[in-house]
Order: C-alpha cells, then structure tokens, then sequence
C-alpha cells in the first residue's frame, strides 16, 4: 500500500460525484433511512434554510414547495 491508498483509507472514502450525490439526494427526499447521512444532514439543513414544506422526486429532479 502506497502512501495515497493509506491517505486515502484514513480519509474514508472521497469526495462524491454529482450523479452519485443526485441519486443520494433523490434517496433522502423518498425518506430512505439507507440513503447517505451527510447528504441528509446537507438536505435538513438547506430545507430549513429555504423553509420547504414539501419535496417529490420525480424524473426531472426534485420540486420543493416553499413556505411564504
């Protein structure tokens, strides 16, 4: 093992793609408990920082429905 696979497996895993963090974050929305703890705590926070209701997934992303 190098030196960057031990940087690497002290870190834990790297930095997610962006298909990989829409298909979690399409996960989080659905209310899967699997789905990725940081995108969760990423989508708890940005949803109360723009006060949403409601969020669906569907296929052309995820709609939220703010509060006024």
């Amino acid at each position: 093992m190098n030196r960057k696979d031990r940087r690497a497996a002290q870190r834990g895993r790297g930095p997610m793609g962006p298909a990989q963090f829409e298909r979690e974050l399409r996960r989080v929305v659905r209310g899967d408990p699997d789905a990725d703890p940081v995108v969760a705590a990423f989508w708890r926070d940005q949803s109360t920082e723009w006060d949403v209701a409601a969020a669906v997934d569907h296929p052309d992303g995820i709609e939220a429905l703010r509060r006024r």
